[in-house]
């Protein structure tokens, strides 16, 4: 019923990344499908300020287009 592939870790840069505390400029790391560190990814995927808000899907990007 559900999914049981493994969840991918992966790092994001240069993200402007939504909390509950306001609005932090950096990156973060996600290992097993929980963010484990905020502003400790050295390298990864370069979010080019984009807004990163945990649990919300754009479903319409601008970017790509």
């Amino acid at each position: 019923m559900f999914d049981t592939h493994p969840t991918p870790n992966f790092r994001l840069t240069n993200a402007r990344i939504v909390t509950p505390d306001g609005i932090h400029t950096g990156g973060l790391c996600v290992e097993d499908g929980i963010i484990t560190d905020l502003d400790g990814a050295a390298d990864g995927h370069d979010m080019q300020s984009d807004y990163l808000i945990p649990g919300i899907i754009d479903l319409h990007p601008d970017h790509v287009e």
